[in-house]
């Protein structure tokens, strides 16, 4: 069984034009204003962690939005999205709560980014026609490309710890690793943050070489339906 057949096996799917027209760009706006506006609420403190956190919960709901083209992700999306909401909130007003909650969270946040991003490069790549909402959504997913390895970052460090170091400061908050993730992604690679473990290692490996295969075949997609389109 190909790849291809395995996923169209686990998330059957049937794709609407129509039923995604509108929809990605909120999902586009609420994730550049993340990567934007995080530092300012940084600089606010205890209670910018509130408002960060408060904030941050527009890019599942806007996620869950963007893939309720049809009722069966929609529920899944749902599923592990309102857990993740809620947990994220239930951390920012709780700092000192069980760190078992923190470490769930992540784990299903990762979980919900990997399924809003598999659903989304299939309507990528099954699109007939480019439409703005389809620019919409191939940078949404690649932003959530970066979000996901950041947090994936995170789990690696929680679990091996040391396998990252900064030049200023071996203490690496979620705004750091964020910030290496796209450096890596982007193949920028500053060197203020750098992976010291054999994990870190690898996973620093799949991100570059996603990015540079996402672009690659993604614009190469759009360039040839805009041709195919023009004739």
């Amino acid at each position: 069984m190909s790849l291809d057949e395995l996923v169209t096996k686990v998330t059957p799917f049937h794709f609407n034009e129509e039923k995604l027209e509108g929809k990605l760009f909120y999902l586009f706006v609420s994730l550049v204003l993340l990567i934007v506006l995080y530092p300012f609420f940084e600089d606010l403190g205890r209670g910018g962690e509130v408002l960060l956190a408060l904030f941050a919960s527009l890019v599942p709901l806007a996620s869950i939005y963007a893939v309720s083209h049809t009722q069966r992700y929609f529920v899944v999306a749902s599923f592990l999205g309102t857990p993740f909401v809620v947990i994220n909130l239930f951390n920012a007003f709780f700092p000192h709560s069980v760190i078992f909650f923190y470490q769930v969270n992540t784990f299903i946040a990762i979980l919900f980014y990997l399924y809003t991003i598999i659903i989304l490069l299939r309507a990528m790549f099954s699109i007939q026609r480019v439409t703005v909402d389809v620019i919409y959504g191939a940078i949404s997913v690649y932003l959530l490309f970066g979000i996901m390895w950041g947090t994936l970052y995170i789990v690696v460090q929680q679990i091996w710890p040391g396998s990252f170091v900064g030049e200023f400061s071996n203490v690496l908050s979620w705004s750091d690793f964020l910030y290496f993730s796209f450096s890596t992604l982007t193949t920028l690679g500053y060197g203020d943050v750098v992976p010291v473990g054999s994990h870190a290692r690898s996973l620093v490996i799949l991100e570059a070489v996603a990015g540079v295969l996402y672009t690659t075949v993604l614009i190469s997609r759009l360039v040839a339906l805009h041709v195919l389109t023009k004739k």
